[in-house]
């Protein structure tokens, strides 16, 4: 499997990325519109799912008892274990796997593994036939996940909450678990999106057509989530260049932070 990390021209491609176990469609905004908003968060949220995640949401009753296991037990539990044990989660991603990935991709039961389809057609018999090109298995699965989550400019960092299982302290995983409860009750059912509403996807879109130049109501659905957002800060990032040009021209550079090629900043290198 190539690098989990995307290169900046990976990010903003609108062609399929090949990743070595298959091709990743960078979702277009039409497509999170095709999906519903629903759908689309249900599959964020599992994305951005972690050991420590799962069981807070579900398996709450099984919680304690995963604390209670030796450090180094714990360490040794990965997410495909807990998914790989849910028929209703399973159905879930290999649904979200669909929708990402230009191929076919079922799980098998018996293998424990997602298989990574390509169609053919069979030249002797004529019939439109699969071929396995990739799996998804236990050791991978995290990895998928992530680059999922940067293609969809989903910026919540999995292994935060992973490192709730690292610590040894008791009180020390209580207290955190105590705070990850309370803010997954502030937060839950609401949108990522809206929980600033300057960032609501709606209002990005709204923004970028405004002040684009060519990009507008009627193309904007052709923009990869990625594109969408990059172009959404190169215009918060120009807009803020010329007044402060325009200060400088007035007022001179002495004293200020104004610099001449701080709208080339490197946009990939803050994530």
């Amino acid at each position: 499997m190539s690098d989990v990390n995307l290169t900046y021209l990976q990010l903003l491609s609108s062609d399929p990325i090949p990743i070595g176990i298959g091709h990743i469609n960078p979702p277009k905004i039409s497509d999170r519109m095709r999906i519903g908003e629903g759908l689309w968060m249900q599959y964020a949220s599992y994305m951005s799912l972690t050991v420590d995640s799962y069981y807070s949401a579900l398996l709450p009753d099984k919680y304690d008892a995963f604390l209670a296991l030796p450090y180094e037990e714990r360490m040794e539990v990965k997410l495909f274990d807990l998914v790989s044990e849910n028929v209703d989660v399973l159905q879930t991603y290999v649904q979200a796997f669909c929708f990402y990935f230009v191929e076919d991709v079922v799980y098998k039961l018996k293998e424990k593994r997602f298989e990574i389809l390509r169609k053919y057609k069979n030249e002797e018999t004529g019939e439109t036939e699969s071929q396995i090109i990739g799996v998804i298995d236990r050791e991978i699965f995290d990895d998928v996940l992530h680059i999922l989550m940067q293609i969809s400019n989903i910026n919540n960092e999995r292994t935060v909450s992973e490192e709730l299982s690292k610590q040894k302290d008791p009180v020390v995983i209580q207290m955190q678990r105590r705070r990850d409860k309370a803010k997954a009750k502030r937060t839950r059912g609401k949108n990522l999106d809206k929980q600033d509403p300057k960032y609501d996807i709606g209002n990005i879109i709204s923004v970028v057509c405004a002040y684009h130049p060519s990009i507008n109501f009627t193309n904007v659905g052709q923009l990869t989530i990625p594109q969408l957002y990059d172009n959404f800060q190169r215009i918060l990032i120009d807009r803020n260049y010329q007044i402060m040009a325009l200060n400088a021209s007035v007022w001179g550079t002495e004293g200020s932070d104004f610099k001449e090629d701080s709208y080339l900043k490197n946009l990939n290198e803050e994530k």
